[in-house]
């Protein structure tokens, strides 16, 4: 019997690199924690407030046990590893997330001082402006006014989140 035959592999051959899972985790448990950080600051306010983010802390969860299942098969068959791969390259690549996890952290940071409407802008416009350079500035305000906008008559006006208030909610607030 030929060692081929029996699973392991042939004499000379190259063993496949196991695949890095552990960056496949970055998203969802950001999103997990950005749903718990939502949670809280609806958690006085009616049940219709905390619905979205139940709905997207659940969904999340469930990714995560899938995710959680996949990372277990495939590990212990010896095929995955939990580290992060080639996340850092290119450099450029990741020159650009570290970009955007340096803004998201200051919208966090930057959100009690400046209100909720303001900084979805700000970081908004600072992300779009990380990934596509200033070529794009006019459709990235565009984009940011509107979604930032849209975050305010959502969250602020329809769903009374308490979300830090800043100058616009004050302006927008003589109006809504």
């Amino acid at each position: 019997m030929s060692d081929a035959s029996n699973g392991a592999p042939a004499a000379g051959a190259v063993p496949k690199k196991k695949q890095a899972l552990g960056a496949d985790l970055i998203i969802p448990v950001g999103t997990i924690l950005f749903a718990v950080y939502y949670l809280y600051t609806v958690w006085d306010l009616p049940w219709q407030a905390k619905a979205a983010g139940l709905g997207v802390a659940g969904a999340m969860a469930l990714v995560l046990a899938l995710l959680a299942v996949r990372f277990v098969r495939e590990w212990s068959a010896g095929r995955a590893t939990l580290g992060l791969g080639d996340l850092a390259f290119p450099t450029v690549t990741l020159a650009q997330r570290l970009g955007l996890l340096a803004a998201a952290l200051a919208f966090v940071l930057v959100m009690p001082l400046v209100g909720f409407t303001l900084g979805l802008f700000l970081f908004l416009m600072a992300g779009m402006i990380i990934l596509s350079g200033l070529s794009q500035l006019k459709s990235a305000t565009i984009i940011a006014l509107l979604v930032s906008l849209g975050g305010y008559l959502l969250f602020i006006v329809l769903v009374r989140a308490r979300f830090p208030q800043g100058p616009v909610e004050t302006l927008l607030s003589s109006i809504f």
